[in-house]
């Protein structure tokens, strides 16, 4: 019997094809956490914008009880109201302007694709009965047919000294 010593060819390739499938698996799962990672990311970015737009109501209650944050006025996507940081308003103006900001937010922190923005935010319900929803949409880059991820928030607004 002859003393053989290494490695087969058979054995080499056996343990190059288990490091491939090892390092594809791992890919995989890199690629899945990164598109987590960036799908949380911008539900944490929806999820501030929307805040702070229904903070931005509080702010304004007079507006709110006029029902000037009920719809979505689509022309503001491309039209600038009056700058009510620079100049008195009206709670109509501070409405619209309040608006303003909030889709230029959206428009610009959430991937979108097209022109087409009608469906990307959303308001429904009555200022003045105290309960709106405001709901923001997004396009989830790289999810299967690149779906359509939404942020939703009840706002409560309770105002004092009203009574509804």
């Amino acid at each position: 019997m002859t003393n053989r010593r290494g490695f087969t060819l058979i054995e080499v390739l056996v343990t190059l094809f288990i490091l491939a499938l090892g390092l594809i698996g791992f890919l995989q799962m890199d690629i899945y956490a990164s598109q987590k990672a960036r799908g949380t990311y911008y539900s944490s970015t929806a999820g501030l914008l929307t805040t702070e737009y229904s903070e931005r109501m509080y702010a304004n209650q007079v507006g709110v009880l006029d029902g000037y944050y009920d719809t979505v006025d689509s022309s503001l996507w491309d039209t600038a109201p009056t700058n009510c940081a620079e100049n008195s308003c009206t709670p109509q103006q501070l409405a619209a302007y309040d608006q303003w900001e909030w889709l230029q937010k959206i428009k610009v922190q959430l991937p979108w694709e097209g022109d087409d923005y009608s469906n990307r935010v959303s308001v429904s319900g009555n200022g003045a009965s105290g309960e709106l929803t405001l709901t923001a949409r997004w396009l989830e880059v790289g999810a299967p047919d690149n779906d359509i991820a939404s942020f939703s928030i009840d706002v409560d607004l309770l105002i004092i000294g009203v009574t509804l």
